[in-house]
């Protein structure tokens, strides 16, 4: 389960996982998270990159955005 936010992403498989649904991956380890350490940890590993990339393209995007406007664009809304 890829997730935004690790935590959350962490939580919602693990409560995923305890109503007896299965989860299956395509890359990496596989199983149930809550019964093997090392699938649990190659699971959060894989939020981490997530969330580290989210952040890099937000900081990315915003700053091609604050270009636009200051070159009086409007980056998608309607112009003031």
């Amino acid at each position: 389960m890829a997730s935004r936010n690790e935590r959350e992403g962490g939580y919602y498989e693990s409560w995923i996982w305890s109503q007896g649904v299965e989860i299956h991956y395509v890359i990496g380890q596989s199983g149930n998270p809550n019964l093997d350490d090392n699938v649990w940890f190659s699971g959060r590993i894989g939020h981490l990159v997530a969330e580290f990339y989210r952040r890099k393209t937000a900081k990315v995007t915003f700053a091609h955005q604050e270009m636009n406007a200051k070159a009086g664009y409007s980056n998608g809304g309607s112009a003031p």
